[in-house]
């Protein structure tokens, strides 16, 4: 069993997977073959603050064009407001639209952004990517895929959604974070592993293109009492 830690905000125990996580070395590879060059210009700064007695938080999201962040849905959730910074240094108040609590995906909108729409892709065990951090890019290799069995953010009941083990070392702050290859986008950064620092965790593009399919916009509204943002249709 082991422990991993979201960005900024508590820990979970990784119960069943795939088994004999082995993880592959990481590459010193260059990054020009790897991703193209405007996957940079995807990866979002985002900070929150607290609704009700939950602490602030710093996060990451990706781009996918039309003014929607896809980020991961611990970083939003006891949030009262959202800050977007992009590459460039433009700022923007983000407005949560959809949570998926059993997948750990959450989706903003914000006021303008130009980026065209992002690719989706597949990835496989071996095949090198680059994690889009707000700092920097992490070249690292899909060491396993694995079906991740998972408690909801904020809540006890149990989920399995696909995801992949990934050799290289993420930090706080970039849960959030695109996973890219020259494909496309292939996963969603949510976790490190405490005990191995070079272990992350990501959710598969497949777990995304089924939560995009299936979101209806929504309005939501910081719960006091809950210190997490709720649907005004709960």
């Amino acid at each position: 069993m082991a422990v991993i830690v979201w960005a900024s905000f508590g820990s979970l125990t990784l119960s069943s997977c795939s088994p004999d996580l082995s993880i592959a070395s990481g590459s010193d590879g260059e990054l020009s073959h790897i991703f193209a060059i405007e996957d940079w210009q995807r990866s979002y700064a985002l900070s929150t603050t607290g609704c009700g007695h939950a602490s602030d938080t710093n996060g990451t999201g990706v781009a996918l064009g039309g003014g929607q962040i896809l980020t991961v849905a611990h970083v939003v959730l006891g949030s009262s407001s959202i800050a977007v910074t992009t590459p460039q240094d433009a700022r923007y108040s983000g407005q949560v639209v959809a949570i998926d609590v059993e997948r750990d995906l959450a989706l903003i909108q914000i006021a303008d952004d130009e980026l065209g729409p992002v690719n989706f892709a597949a990835a496989a065990v071996g095949d090198e990517a680059v994690v889009e951090t707000r700092t920097a890019p992490v070249i690292v290799t899909v060491a396993k895929t694995v079906l991740l069995d998972m408690a909801e953010i904020g809540g006890s009941e149990r989920s399995q959604r696909q995801g992949f083990r990934l050799s290289g070392t993420t930090s706080s702050g970039d849960s959030g974070s695109g996973l890219f290859t020259d494909e496309g986008l292939v996963g969603l950064v949510f976790a490190t592993t405490t005990d191995d620092d070079s272990v992350t965790w990501a959710t598969a593009s497949s777990e995304i293109e089924a939560f995009l399919a299936e979101v209806t916009r929504q309005d939501y509204r910081c719960d006091e009492a809950e210190s997490r943002l709720l649907s005004d249709s709960n």
